[in-house]
């Protein structure tokens, strides 16, 4: 099925000098998982094109399962004078695929990338001549300028270093009007309107691939992000989740906002998607519940203190951990607790220390979580763990050309290698994985939770029931951020 674009003249999308493509993860077919998410970053650069007076459209092929001709029969309706592709590495290989074939059929086209991908890999326009120019950073006003050039007859070229945005609140909302969330809901589950609280993350730890111009962390004004949850209120019926690394790194700002949803009576339910131990308290909890917030993950890695500080750098005790989640016992949010299993230097003994971590804080007496999810190390372009990889010869140098040309596979989730540490095998680690999630989700503690939750809400009870088909076949969770 075609996506249903909102800029349509019949058929066909309505012509535009410059067109945005979020692309898919594989041509052809649909990547199941929570990773598919609505591209808000091409949607801050359309808001922004739109608003000095450039006409755009975007094509989100990411929730489509579109053959490669079916994508290029869309590109050539819109007749563009220049393309924007966004790409995140498990994009980068249909974001080349979709590139090549526009300039063997419509070479007078600009191609510029830009996205996570290519920042984190600045030499791809050396390899890949399919784009004439990229974006490395921010692209809302850099890629304007280059709009701006390339309609005034002056093409771009090269490597471009976006101007960063210290300032988000000054940027135009998203350009919302340019998806079809409909679709989201229905292809991937998604529930909640996604929002933007925080920019950066300061934090170093050894698998992150966040961009060298994402380290340092920008707030926007609370007024602000409330104001937008009132404007777009009615898409979700009221529900929205942050994408924010580190939710409340500041807790002032944090409380300011829960205080404004209170003060306008608004009835929302929010998720603050990830949170670390040591930067909650009473008092902010106190509002964020009061204020509608319903869950948020939080980042442990590991059941082992060494993993964790020193290999992860996570900087994070158990003694921390416990009294954070105690502290939690006060609550009723949805908690998931994320940890990964394959650190450089990590023993098979440290990563079951790992799995049976749940249990332990259950003996604990911590009753705050309602979720777990494992994960294997991914080598990202970006992260230490990437360079790490690639030093002690675990990975290919070319890995991404490799995962470009599918030497690897088409799944870029499955397909994609993973790091594995000295005197531990993949198949181990996929075990260990799937024998933590077995644990947890068929235990005592999480079966009674789950029959009060369901006689209170019956319509979990089917996707409980789906979530356990899917850790007994795959070890694996449908729906766990970290899994």
């Amino acid at each position: 099925m075609l996506p249903l674009l909102r800029k349509r003249k019949g058929n066909l999308m309505v012509k535009s000098p410059v067109l945005l493509i979020s692309p898919p993860i594989n041509i052809g077919k649909h990547s199941h998982g929570i990773h598919n998410n609505p591209p808000i970053g091409l949607l801050y650069i359309a808001a922004m094109l739109e608003k000095h007076g450039i006409p755009v459209s975007i094509i989100d092929f990411l929730p489509y399962s579109l053959s490669l001709d079916e994508i290029m029969g869309q590109i050539e309706s819109v007749s563009p004078q220049l393309i924007g592709i966004t790409a995140t590495t498990a994009q980068i290989g249909s974001a080349v695929k979709i590139a090549r074939n526009i300039k063997k059929k419509l070479p007078q086209i600009t191609i510029c990338i830009g996205g996570v991908h290519v920042t984190n890999d600045t030499g791809l326009l050396d390899r890949y001549p399919e784009f004439d120019c990229a974006v490395i950073g921010d692209g809302d006003y850099t890629f304007l300028e280059m709009a701006q050039q390339t309609l005034a007859g002056n093409p771009q070229r090269g490597v471009k270093t976006g101007k960063t945005v210290t300032d988000i609140d000054l940027l135009p909302l998203p350009a919302w009007h340019h998806v079809k969330l409909e679709t989201y809901k229905m292809v991937s589950g998604m529930d909640s309107m996604p929002i933007l609280g925080t920019k950066g993350c300061p934090f170093k730890c050894v698998f992150c691939s966040r961009t060298q111009f994402n380290r340092k962390p920008y707030f926007r004004n609370p007024l602000a992000m409330v104001d937008e949850i009132e404007k777009y209120y009615h898409y979700f019926n009221g529900r929205f989740v942050f994408l924010d690394d580190s939710f409340t790194l500041r807790r002032d700002l944090v409380q300011q906002f829960c205080q404004e949803i209170i003060r306008r009576n608004l009835k929302v339910d929010w998720h603050a998607n990830g949170i670390r131990a040591d930067q909650i308290d009473a008092a902010t909890l106190d509002l964020m519940r009061d204020s509608g917030c319903r869950g948020f993950y939080m980042g442990i890695e590991s059941g082992d203190e060494r993993v964790r500080n020193e290999l992860v750098c996570k900087n994070l005790t158990d003694d921390k951990i416990f009294s954070t989640l105690k502290l939690l016992n006060r609550y009723s949010f949805d908690v998931e607790l994320s940890f990964v299993l394959g650190v450089p230097g990590e023993s098979l003994s440290e990563m079951e220390k790992t799995i049976h971590f749940p249990k332990r804080l259950i003996k604990y007496g911590i009753k705050s979580f309602s979720k777990v999810g494992f994960k294997p190390i991914i080598p990202m372009p970006g992260s230490r763990i990437f360079d790490i990889g690639i030093s002690e010869g675990r990975i290919d140098k070319d890995i991404i050309d490799k995962y470009i040309n599918g030497d690897y596979g088409d799944e870029f989730w499955k397909d994609w290698p993973k790091y594995v540490p000295d005197g531990v095998t993949l198949e181990q680690i996929m075990a260990l994985r799937k024998n933590g999630l077995m644990s947890y989700y068929l235990s005592p503690y999480f079966i009674k939770r789950r029959i009060m939750e369901n006689i209170q809400d019956p319509r979990r009870f089917i996707a409980d029931f789906l979530e356990f088909i899917n850790v007994i076949r795959f070890g694996r969770s449908r729906t766990s951020f970290s899994s």
